[in-house]
């Protein structure tokens, strides 16, 4: 290309027009700016020789003309080239960007079931297994008395035992179904977050022989997932109670004030001094910790165990 518009200024000096079009092609042919810049002034150079050889112009306004025409050329090729690069680099930087995203986007969907997962296993091992265990110990509790002679205070007990799993058994099956369509507990569905604790502690008295001593203070409102997560520690706490301390009382209480919302709970039985935390205790603790809160347990060497757990409160 340098050679023939060379030549065809040399017979005519309209052929140095097509420098318009073979300047921009030096650069797009060359592979770095260097060569855009190589070829720009050979091209320059043989177009100058093919004007000075054909009119026998002066060598100065030849060399004048070569000069300007070749300067501005390779400023234009500079900045032309320049701009191009930095749209390479953009669209590199682009495509680095998305794929960044999208690793960002697997790792926090990956973290969102491993935390569905998490949040599901404790929500059954809250529901279902708490309430399965009830049924397996009522109906445990039952068998003795069937053993016996019947006779109208038996048998009234053995109904009043029955009456009891199948009350545990729809409460449950109510759970299952709600965690299931991912609705709020049943138990919460029914009314506000008082009555659900009341509730509660009424069905918690009637499976065992403690006496419940249950206050709440505070009558301002919480957000559902808020109401969730109490409800779902005072069962565990509850049904950890009437399973392992022994107790012959526990004092239940709720306070919601205008920053938190703390829960105590306490009882008079055999403590857990020396013995590991269980997976309801450990359940208790992670659901606090998940709502910016914290769990305090404390069991003196004389019996008895106190849990308080304090969570940050939301507007509803």
């Amino acid at each position: 290309m340098v050679a023939i518009v060379g030549i065809a200024t040399y017979f005519s000096d309209w052929m140095q027009m097509f420098l318009f079009v073979c300047y921009p092609l030096t650069w797009i042919l060359s592979r770095s700016q260097w060569q855009g810049l190589a070829w720009t002034w050979l091209l320059t150079v043989s177009v100058g020789l093919g004007l000075y050889s054909a009119s026998g112009k002066n060598f100065s306004e030849v060399l004048g003309y070569s000069v300007v025409v070749g300067a501005f050329s390779s400023a234009m090729g500079l900045w032309i080239s320049a701009i191009f690069h930095w749209g390479q680099e953009r669209e590199e930087m682009r495509h680095a960007i998305e794929a960044s995203r999208d690793r960002e986007l697997e790792a926090a969907r990956t973290l969102a079931i491993r935390e569905q997962h998490e949040h599901m296993a404790r929500e059954v091992h809250d529901t279902l297994a708490q309430g399965f265990v009830s049924v397996i110990a009522l109906s445990q509790a039952a068998q003795p008395l069937t053993e016996s002679v019947l006779t109208d205070s038996t048998t009234e007990k053995i109904r009043d035992r029955l009456d009891q799993i199948e009350e545990v058994a729809r409460e449950n099956l109510e759970e299952a179904r709600a965690l299931i369509q991912a609705w709020k507990p049943p138990s919460l569905a029914e009314g506000d977050l008082k009555a659900a604790v009341e509730r509660l502690v009424t069905s918690a008295t009637k499976r065992s022989d403690i006496t419940f001593n249950l206050t709440i203070r505070g009558d301002e409102a919480l957000s559902t997932e808020d109401e969730v997560t109490v409800l779902r520690i005072l069962q565990e706490l509850t049904s950890n109670v009437t399973r392992h301390s022994q107790a012959n009382t526990v004092t239940i209480e709720v306070c919601i004030a205008t920053g938190s919302c703390i829960m105590t709970v306490e009882d008079d039985g055999i403590g857990i001094a020396g013995n590991p935390e269980g997976t309801g205790l450990q359940g208790v603790r992670q659901r606090a910790r998940i709502s910016g809160g914290h769990t305090t347990i404390e069991s003196p060497d004389n019996g008895g165990t106190r849990v308080r757990v304090v969570l940050p409160r939301e507007a509803p």
